[in-house]
């Protein structure tokens, strides 16, 4: 991918299934260029000598529990989806299926 451009910026908003007000496109398109830039210079950066990093930390929560206290909150995003079934919340297909040509 040379330079994101408007059709990329087009798939990706549609992906995404987001809405972006008319004129605020070049604002979007130019402030996606500078972070894949910015991607591009970090995948430069030498890191021969870094010392790898696997796993996580031995770190442990002691200050309290686990538990879900605030239950109102708890469903607020899920009228943000399609449908549910079987108490699962059911998101649209990114991907369509191919037909068999047989």
């Amino acid at each position: 991918m040379d330079e994101f451009d408007k059709s990329d910026l087009k798939k990706t908003v549609d992906l995404a299934r987001i809405e972006i007000k008319e004129g605020r496109e070049d604002k979007l398109l130019g402030d996606l260029r500078k972070i894949i830039s910015y991607f591009r210079e970090l995948a430069s950066v030498d890191t021969e000598k870094a010392a790898l990093i696997t796993g996580g930390t031995d770190l442990q929560n002691i200050s309290r529990e686990d538990d879900v206290e605030n239950y109102e909150l708890l469903h607020r995003g899920s009228n943000q989806f399609t449908a549910e079934k079987d108490g699962f919340l059911e998101v649209l297909p990114i991907f369509e299926k191919e037909q068999d040509s047989k």
